[in-house]
């Protein structure tokens, strides 16, 4: 999880100095008419990219929790 992070923060970080939105700065990487690497907002996906992970991780110790009820 630390190295997606790290990755997406740079990434963010450098959308941020050349100050324009992501979405922009997206489709000036891709040129004109290239393809979008993921369908809809990439802010959205992003959130439920984290919420999917953040609901895997605390999987465990629910488990941990369930097993040990009595």
């Amino acid at each position: 999880m630390i190295g997606v992070t790290a990755g997406e923060a740079a990434y963010l970080d450098l959308i941020a100095r050349r100050g324009v939105a992501e979405r922009e700065f997206a489709e000036k990487l891709r040129g004109d008419g290239g393809p979008e690497t993921r369908t809809g907002d990439s802010e959205r996906v992003r959130e439920e990219t984290f919420t999917h992970g953040l609901q895997r991780v605390s999987d465990g110790p629910q488990a941990r929790l369930d097993s040990t009820a009595p």
